[in-house]
């Protein structure tokens, strides 16, 4: 997951860095041991001809940011707009408008339209962005270099959106690992037949892919956990006296109990939730009766 979380930091989608990584597991000659490998790694970035993604600094740069310098139009919202004056146009003359609207041309029909809408699940589909999100380039790097994933797992730093799920699934991943949620994803139940989210329940689980949340040190304290900056034999401690000495070095302010203080914490967030929502560990939703 650190991994995954360095790859996020190269994006440069100012709505949310998400970074991938393909992992494939070899056996080794003791059934007990097993390597992994990253094979594809990828990040959510506007996509460049012939190959890649868009750097900064680069002769040609066709990033949003980069576009927006020349022209303040979001390509993404021009297209929602359009959208939403076909809907207006219609309803205009269908007749289905009051009086008060109906005098109005569609141009301005189409902006109150869209301050209605405005944080709804309509303006917030992002099927229309330019960037290739993060698990998607992971796949197109392992494609592109010709190199297996079937049978591989996934650690991404969010829980993948419906369109990517259908070509993790299609590529045949048989595990994703995410890191935040993501409530804007229909993944669970657009492909409810291929992903189980539940790896405590066997009747879910079976032959479908298993979308489960990370569990273990977080990126941003892995390297404060890992440097062993004190280890060495002139400026700290060898190797061989390292394991026996480890408890009394820094990081000491890692707390001891910190996980269970975070889950209690997240419960008592999830407490304050309205009654007519339910968390299911990826998404949430209402409340299906």
């Amino acid at each position: 997951m650190h991994q995954a979380n360095a790859m996020a930091l190269r994006s440069s989608d100012e709505r949310r860095q998400v970074g991938a990584v393909i992992v494939t597991r070899t056996k080794r000659s003791d059934p007990t041991i097993m390597d992994a490998d990253i094979v594809a790694s990828g990040m959510n970035e506007v996509p460049r001809r012939e190959g890649g993604f868009y750097w900064e600094g680069e002769f040609v740069d066709a990033r949003d940011q980069a576009l927006r310098r020349s022209s303040p139009v979001d390509l993404e919202d021009r297209i929602k707009a359009d959208v939403l004056r076909e809907i207006a146009t219609r309803l205009k003359r269908a007749n289905w408008l009051a009086p008060d609207y109906a005098i109005l041309e569609e141009v301005e029909l189409s902006d109150r339209l869209r301050k209605l809408l405005k944080r709804t699940q309509f303006m917030d589909i992002s099927e229309f962005m330019r960037q290739v999100h993060a698990e998607m380039a992971a796949l197109v790097d392992a494609a592109k270099r010709g190199v297996a994933v079937r049978g591989g797992e996934m650690y991404v730093t969010t829980f993948p959106c419906h369109s990517c799920a259908k070509h993790i699934i299609a590529a045949g991943i048989t595990k994703v690992v995410y890191l935040e949620p993501y409530p804007k994803s229909r993944a669970d139940m657009l492909h409810k037949e291929e992903i189980a989210l539940d790896p405590a329940d066997p009747q879910t689980v079976g032959d479908k892919g298993l979308f489960v949340a990370f569990t273990g040190v977080a990126p941003r304290q892995y390297a404060r956990l890992f440097s062993m900056a004190a280890r060495g034999h002139k400026k700290g401690l060898p190797l061989n006296t390292w394991n026996d000495e480890r408890s009394t070095l820094s990081p000491q302010y890692v707390i001891a109990n910190a996980a269970q203080a975070y889950t209690r914490t997240e419960r008592e967030e999830l407490e304050r939730l309205p009654k007519e929502y339910k968390w299911n560990r990826a998404v949430l939703c209402p409340a299906q009766e």
